[in-house]
């Protein structure tokens, strides 16, 4: 679901917004609920520019979850993050971005999966980046 501001401009929206002069582009996802599923947060096909950029995950509720998130270009794993609270095998939050370079004409599609409980946690992704021709 896309949210605008009164100006027409979206706020949120799983899709990537260009900017008026096509030189810039943005989408985040909004606190989307996800359970011991792979959710999809962010999910667009690029059009025949270039993006560099980062995608940042995010999570607004403290719990002892642990969480994998991917990256998908043309439907294969790009990259894929765990986070594991209190766990050897992965931080306590992904606060580090990751930086991409989207090729043109591209499938996008950043997930989330809860794979410690079923647990109904608000999680976000947020895309900012620079479109090149």
């Amino acid at each position: 679901m896309t949210t605008t501001t009164g100006r027409g401009l979206a706020v949120t929206s799983p899709k990537i917004i260009y900017t008026g002069d096509g030189k810039r582009c943005y989408a985040y996802s909004g606190d989307i609920g996800v359970t011991n599923s792979e959710v999809v947060l962010l999910e667009a096909t690029t059009t025949n520019h270039v993006i560099k950029g980062k995608i940042q995950f995010s999570y607004n509720a403290n719990a002892s979850d642990n969480y994998k998130y991917k990256i998908y270009f043309n439907g294969v794993v790009v990259f894929g993050y765990f986070v594991g609270h209190g766990s050897a095998e992965g931080s306590g939050y992904p606060d580090t971005p990751v930086y991409v370079i989207i090729p043109p004409n591209t499938d996008l599609k950043v997930t989330a999966e809860n794979i410690s409980s079923g647990s109904d946690l608000a999680q976000n992704a947020v895309l900012t980046g620079r479109v090149y021709e």
